[in-house]
């Protein structure tokens, strides 16, 4: 038995690209698997290519909450509980910001972004930090509460203007991804920038905690102030 046998997990986006093969792998693997996508041709394929199987395939769009929790709902009804959430489906967009609209900015950001917590607050909250401890944590022991501090990190740095959104797209696009990354890697590891980088991190993420600033650099909240 491995590690995946009778583990049940969502993989959301499941009907093409990595989240088909992360399915088609964890089938293999004997997990029950529920996942998600908006083309229906595609999830009866799936469902059934699995016909008899562990898989449950539903339709659903992941910028829509009711969708969500429609996911998470069937799985606990069919399989009982959910023990692994792979965020994998996303959306995105190529335009000019002034030039698309309010409606289309929400959808990219609500199918990458909705799952994190909105309030430092949420952690002092068993009944929210439990499930957050649950299925926002990290790979490689990565406890949640670092994983959404990351995540902040990356969205404060591509989301501003310290960080053009289609600039990111053009580098990990100009060619196969695997290896302009590789090679980006290498050539910082070369260098000595990848030191650099990973001592800017680990200074960004030392600056607060959970509970607020952790030195006398930054100035607290103001009295009362929301989180």
């Amino acid at each position: 038995m491995g590690y995946f046998t009778d583990k049940v997990v969502v993989v959301t986006g499941g009907t093409d690209g990595i989240g088909k093969a992360l399915v088609n792998t964890l089938m293999r693997q004997g997990a029950k698997v529920v996942t998600c996508g908006r083309s229906h041709d595609k999830l009866y394929r799936l469902q059934t290519i699995y016909a008899g199987k562990t898989l449950l395939a539903l339709p659903a769009d992941v910028s829509n909450e009711a969708d969500c929790k429609n996911i998470i709902q069937q799985a606990v009804n069919v399989f009982g509980t959910v023990d692994i959430l792979i965020n994998n489906a996303g959306i995105s967009m190529r335009a000019l910001f002034t030039e698309t609209d309010l409606e289309t900015i929400r959808r990219v950001i609500a199918s990458g972004l909705i799952y994190l917590p909105s309030s430092v607050k949420d952690f002092g909250n068993p009944e929210i930090d439990r499930y957050l401890a649950q299925y926002v944590r990290g790979s490689n022991d990565m406890g949640h509460i670092e994983r959404i501090k990351i995540m902040k990190l990356l969205w404060d740095a591509t989301g501003t203007e310290f960080g053009g959104r289609h600039a990111l797209y053009e580098l990990n696009y100009a060619g196969a991804p695997e290896e302009v990354r590789l090679q980006v890697l290498k050539g910082a590891e070369r260098g000595g920038r990848l030191k650099a980088m990973e001592e800017l991190v680990d200074s960004c993420m030392a600056d607060y905690d959970e509970h607020g600033w952790t030195g006398s650099t930054w100035l607290p909240p103001l009295s009362g102030a929301g989180a």
